[in-house]
């Protein structure tokens, strides 16, 4: 095999692995979106019941009146009282947060390291073809 056929055949090898990670990131953005719908909506309702407190429940009864939103809220765009007083409680909490925790998610961290041997083997490929090219 000619280097043309083993470069051809290599960038084939490439673009075949790059749709199937484009294929799997797609599935896992959308599983993504639906956990992650799934939460807003738990927390809506624990909003709702007063779970959150007094400020948070007024906040989700403003939104589910379409009179705020949670993005204005988070934004400083509403600037009621009671969505002052949840961005205070926030910036406390968040300042209470242990960074770590923030990566022990085990699904992520597995999905990151597919991700790099991905890579990795993309890069080898790609410095096997420009060698073999190199040598005629």
């Amino acid at each position: 095999m000619g280097i043309d056929e083993d470069i051809n055949e290599a960038l084939a090898q490439m673009r075949e692995f790059t749709a199937e990670l484009q294929a799997q990131n797609q599935r896992d953005r959308e599983a993504f979106d639906r956990r992650d719908r799934t939460a807003d909506e738990q927390a809506a309702e624990a909003r709702r019941r007063g779970e959150s407190g007094p400020a948070w429940q007024r906040i989700q009864q403003r939104i589910d009146l379409r009179q705020t939103t949670l993005e204005d809220v988070m934004g400083g765009i509403d600037q009621s009282p009671e969505a002052r007083q949840v961005r205070a409680t926030l910036s406390q909490e968040l300042g209470r947060v242990d960074r770590s925790t923030l990566v022990d998610d085990e699904e992520l961290q597995e999905q990151i390291a597919v991700t790099q041997q991905a890579q990795a083997a993309m890069m080898r490929a790609l410095d096997e073809a420009r060698h073999a090219g190199e040598q005629f």
